[in-house]
């Protein structure tokens, strides 16, 4: 037990001085939750006053109040307000970037935690919601591509979208709009998406081979800066579930 200890001392030395660099951008392919414990053996009691100081420290960080909701948020399918707001706020950011971009899409399994509470939101609530360092990324996608994601969003039920509607009947996309315009199969559309998807991640293979543009912006910041500019705006973040997608 003390080996792991010595080997657990260094690690959270290590960690800290990650966590004041600028965050790397990677790809999520596959995480797991691991709980830790408050037991902890007599012989590393003199290391607890270093354990409770990082403990103090990333509490007082996480516990900052980044915005207000008006209502819970909700992970749901096929539409839910907790997978709008994250597709809006993806949406919101690569327009700032890219004025040509009209859609963004985000995977359902992307978002990790059920809702998000009515009331103050904290920092690491937004953690909890997008722990992966996955970074925006801006695709063109041709009107065929466009229908080939809607049609794998039919047959898993719904994604979060934004700046798209569509249908699903017999687990088809049917209807398919984008600002209210029918899908155009010979027009490109740019559309945002998170660098898991884009690398084919979700099913999204055929996107792997296509040109795109590459961000260093995390989606989890694309979100703080939406949960703060509606805020900022005195405005509610959803407050109904939006039928971007109808049976």
């Amino acid at each position: 037990m003390q080996q792991r200890f010595l080997f657990f001392i260094p690690l959270l030395l290590l960690l800290n001085a990650c966590w004041q660099k600028k965050p790397i951008a990677t790809h999520y392919v596959g995480a797991q939750s691991i709980a830790i414990n408050n037991v902890i053996s007599e012989s590393t009691n003199n290391a607890l006053p270093l354990l409770n100081t990082y403990r103090a420290a990333m509490n007082k960080t996480m516990d900052v109040v980044i915005g207000v909701a008006d209502v819970e948020l909700k992970k749901d399918k096929p539409n839910g307000t907790l997978g709008s707001m994250v597709a809006d706020a993806m949406l919101m950011k690569a327009k700032q970037m890219d004025a040509a971009c009209v859609i963004a899409i985000s995977n359902y399994g992307g978002i990790r935690i059920p809702s998000l509470p009515k009331g103050n939101l904290t920092l690491g609530k937004i953690y909890e919601l997008m722990p992966f360092e996955n970074t925006l990324s801006i695709v063109p996608l041709s009107g065929y591509y466009l229908d080939t994601l809607c049609q794998k969003m039919a047959r898993s039920g719904g994604m979060p979208i934004s700046g798209l509607t569509f249908g699903i009947n017999n687990n088809k996309a049917v209807n398919i709009k984008i600002n209210g315009e029918a899908l155009d199969l010979s027009k490109s559309y740019k559309t945002c998406v998170n660098s898991y998807m884009a690398s084919g991640g979700d099913e999204c293979e055929f996107m792997i081979a296509l040109p795109k543009q590459s961000t260093t912006v995390l989606i989890r910041d694309a979100i703080l800066a939406f949960i703060n500019m509606q805020n900022t705006n005195k405005q509610s973040l959803v407050i109904e579930p939006i039928q971007r997608i109808t049976h």
